[in-house]
């Protein structure tokens, strides 16, 4: 860990994991996917440490409830809902907005702009 510490030492640092796969073991059934105390654990000091995420194809709410820790940030639906920490070191605090919009803002313009038909395409 002193090593990595070094060669971070003066950076701005971030933690992005996933899911399935990543924190837990691949399941045939997806409800099934749980975090290890152990797992959770080590996820929690990292993210006493540095900011940590967790991206997940699965929906925001359900990612949450399985990793169960307020102090990371989450990008459910593959990036489409994201929301930041509510405590911890890295909380976003006094009405600080995160700076990554979700996706689903987008979506409406994108809808809207694609749905406009263009001359001379068939």
């Amino acid at each position: 860990m002193e090593s990595f510490k070094t060669l971070a030492r003066g950076k701005r640092l971030a933690i992005f994991l996933d899911y399935d796969g990543t924190l837990t073991p691949i399941v045939k059934d997806p409800d099934r996917a749980f975090m290890s105390d152990e797992s959770r654990a080590s996820v929690k000091l990292l993210a006493s440490q540095v900011p940590t995420a967790i991206i997940s194809g699965r929906c925001l709410e359900k990612v949450v409830g399985f990793v169960q820790l307020e102090e990371l940030f989450y990008a459910g639906s593959h990036g489409l809902d994201i929301r930041g920490p509510d405590s911890g070191p890295f909380a976003l605090k006094g009405g600080t907005v995160c700076a990554y919009q979700p996706a689903a803002d987008s979506v409406s313009a994108y809808t809207i702009a694609t749905s406009i038909p263009r001359i001379g395409t068939p």
